[in-house]
């Protein structure tokens, strides 16, 4: 008995499956590798912050008091390495870098920290950077850039930037979930008397 052997290759049917099965597999691939990015980035930023939290905290005890931006208001200011006059950090939100106004939060975390590292997050239409300082808290459950109820050397607020809409800012609060259509601003304060 012979038995016939086909040279016959994929039809074009199967090759449209076999094309449209590979395009599903690496789509799917792309937006999970592209999410654990995200949070990479975001916890990266979110564990920055907590550094900050705990060399204020060690000034507050060495002091009584958190660095004063002796302003007279309840400023929003960008600070950090690496900023230049004039360079801005969370839009409008904050006041540009200026180094007369942070240079009391400079020098104070100078003493617990080697360096004051800022993460930039460039996405979409918007460039901004974490953290950003001020001297005052809310107990709002949305603690916004306009919800201050107290400020003083006795409060802090560290503001942060996650990449992406909605995202937890867990230990810190939700400012705005919906900074730009790209980004979550929160907000890690001291706490109230």
């Amino acid at each position: 008995m012979k038995y016939r052997h086909s040279e016959r290759g994929l039809s074009a049917v199967e090759f449209i499956m076999v094309f449209l099965l590979s395009t599903t597999i690496t789509s799917v691939m792309f937006t999970i590798f592209n999410e654990s990015k995200i949070k990479s980035k975001n916890a990266a930023v979110v564990s920055q912050v907590l550094e900050y939290q705990k060399a204020l905290n060690f000034y507050y005890l060495d002091t009584g008091m958190y660095p004063n931006l002796n302003t007279g208001d309840d400023k929003i200011v960008c600070f950090g390495d690496g900023l230049t006059k004039g360079e801005g950090c969370i839009g409008v939100i904050a006041d540009p870098y200026d180094k007369n106004v942070v240079r009391p939060i400079e020098v104070a975390l100078d003493d617990f920290m080697s360096s004051l590292p800022r993460i930039e997050q460039n996405k979409g239409n918007y460039h901004y950077s974490s953290p950003s300082y001020s001297n005052c808290i809310s107990s709002s459950d949305k603690p916004s850039h306009e919800s201050n109820e107290q400020c003083g050397d006795q409060y802090y607020s560290l503001w942060f930037v996650l990449e992406g809409v909605a995202r937890s800012c867990s230990p810190a609060d939700t400012a705005i979930s919906n900074l730009s259509g790209e980004y979550t601003l929160c907000r890690l304060q001291s706490k109230k008397d």
